[in-house]
């Protein structure tokens, strides 16, 4: 008896031990607590808390490794127990779910978003599970977005099989990741893009190297406001009916063109070419009245056929990435078209670049701001393209066969360098230039150039409406090593000024920002001849850039 009484009060006593422990934890969380809620973000609204929550959320989904990264969006709902109430009652906090190896977080998260729009990217293969594609299947009414990356059958046969109802899908991102690339005997199942029955709302499609018919487009929903499509990899291999043709895409394209904002294309017309010459010259201009957006990469005659069949806004945002030599004149008259005298280009910057790939970019702007680019009306970049092509010289190409585009143009920036001609050959198409900036030294044959006196044209000299010239960053291009000394270079700037004055057209103002191996006598004999010169006062270094001694 003694013994039983024993055991029993000393269970007792064990009892009343873990009790008194749980009684003081609690205690110590319920202080933590109250300390944690006279904090700054304790005293947070739980409206503001949770839209935090949310945003880390999206972040996280959003990010540009989305596909592979863990999870880490949830530990914010681990800060402490205001946050995890927080989380825990804010459906959209949920509703940010990417496919992981571990289906059963997928199939767990799901129903704690109750009923906020889900948001879903993942690889297809970890959608493959069972219990993880009945689930998703059950929720797919609730699907606002969905970014899916597999091969091009496991996504066809995905969405032919599953019988999925896309109400309220705003945005589709299908990217093929191309494993029956090298397959000879592969053939590319038809589009998986969703017609208008099934996905009614869908405003936002971008299909990635996944085959597929103009005539997918005419079948896709009319609320179409954004359009992005790239090229699939292997499409030097595909029949052309596996692709379609120009005239199938242009009719896809008129289709949806009444509501679509934004157009992206990507070496598309890789995949369109014209199989007969009568295709070639198809006359059509499709009207896209609200288009922002215009960007177009691949073979500058594609480029071009593409911009001739377009009929757009005035207020639209174009830009180009055009490879190869050929089709520099027929983009030019495309642009011409697009740019009218009645709405043309008034600032202009040029810059080119000697690097292996010979780059030209051309970005302008339909009025004179701070060239900012939220107000960039065409950016438009010419590559060599194909490597073993170098001759001619690409900016030959494109200075000579765009000046005319830019008659109008008030304000122009250089940056790089070219050949003595093919700087008049720009200069005498932009007559109107009155204020000239030069980023970096453009080397004397930018000074050769508008030296040149023309003899047979109404003006005496290049750029005659020039006055304002503003300079920066020179001399930190001029290379090492060079046989000319820097206040050579400075000398042909002083003798261009002279120029000018000789032929009754002087530069009122001349700008020098960030040009640090300016001396004294450099900038006397530059006011001598202009009367307004400004510098910025940079300190030069103690040394030239060959390495010698200043001595002013």
């Amino acid at each position: 008896m003694a013994t039983a009484g024993t055991s029993e009060g000393n269970d007792i006593a064990q009892a009343r031990l873990e009790l008194n422990s749980d009684i003081a934890l609690y205690a110590a969380l319920d202080e933590k607590s109250g300390l944690n809620a006279l904090t700054p973000i304790g005293r947070l609204p739980t409206e503001l808390l949770a839209e935090i929550l949310v945003c880390v959320a999206f972040a996280d989904y959003s990010g540009p490794d989305y596909c592979n990264r863990a999870m880490y969006w949830i530990k914010a709902a681990h800060v402490c127990r205001m946050f995890r109430d927080t989380a825990i009652g804010t459906p959209r906090f949920w509703s940010y779910l990417r496919l992981t190896p571990k289906g059963h977080v997928f199939v767990n998260l799901v129903p704690l978003s109750k009923d906020a729009p889900l948001h879903v990217t993942g690889i297809y293969h970890l959608l493959a599970h069972p219990t993880v594609l009945s689930t998703f299947v059950e929720h797919s009414r609730r699907l606002r977005e969905l970014r899916i990356k597999g091969s091009s059958r496991q996504l066809q046969v995905f969405f032919h099989d599953n019988a999925l109802r896309l109400d309220i899908l705003e945005t589709l991102i299908v990217v093929d990741l191309g494993y029956e690339e090298h397959r000879s005997d592969f053939q590319p199942p038809p589009s998986c893009i969703p017609s208008s029955d099934v996905a009614p709302r869908l405003r936002h499609l971008k299909v990635v190297r996944f085959p597929f018919r103009g005539n997918d487009l005419v079948r896709c929903s009319h609320t179409l406001s954004t359009l992005i499509l790239a090229t699939v990899p292997y499409a030097g291999r595909l029949p052309l009916d596996h692709v379609g043709t120009l005239r199938e895409f242009f009719t896809g394209l008129e289709a949806i063109a009444p509501g679509l904002e934004h157009l992206r294309l990507f070496d598309i017309l890789a995949l369109q070419v014209p199989s007969t010459s009568l295709e070639r010259s198809l006359s059509r201009s499709i009207p896209i009245p609200v288009l922002k957006e215009l960007r177009l990469v691949g073979e500058t005659v594609n480029i071009a056929y593409v911009l001739e069949h377009l009929a757009l806004p005035s207020t639209v945002f174009i830009s180009l990435d055009a490879r190869g030599h050929m089709g520099h004149e027929e983009l030019r008259n495309a642009l011409m078209t697009i740019f009218s005298p009645v709405n043309p280009l008034l600032l202009a910057k040029f810059m080119i670049s000697s690097t292996e790939y010979y780059t030209t970019t051309i970005e302008g702007w339909r009025n004179i701001g701070d060239g900012t680019a939220q107000d960039l009306s065409m950016c438009v970049k010419f590559s060599r393209g194909n490597p073993e092509f170098r001759p001619p010289y690409p900016p030959a190409l494109v200075l000579g066969s765009f000046g005319s585009l830019f008659a109008h143009v008030q304000e122009l920036v250089l940056s790089g360098s070219a050949p003595s001609n093919e700087w008049i050959t720009l200069f005498s198409a932009m007559p109107s230039v009155e204020t000239l900036s030069l980023d970096g030294y453009p080397g004397y044959d930018l000074f050769l150039a508008l030296m040149a006196p023309l003899q047979d044209s109404i003006t005496t000299v290049l750029l005659p409406a020039l006055r304002v010239l503003n300079i920066r960053r020179w001399f930190h291009h001029i290379p090492f090593g060079s046989h000319r000394d820097v206040k050579d270079y400075w000398a042909d700037f002083v003798g261009f000024h002279i120029f000018r004055c000789n032929y009754g057209v002087p530069i009122d103002k001349v700008a020098l920002r960030e040009c640090t191996f300016l001396w004294r006598e450099g900038l006397e004999s530059l006011r001598e001849v202009v009367v307004d010169v400004e510098w910025d006062g940079r300190k030069p270094p103690p040394f030239w850039p060959d390495g010698k001694m200043r001595v002013d």
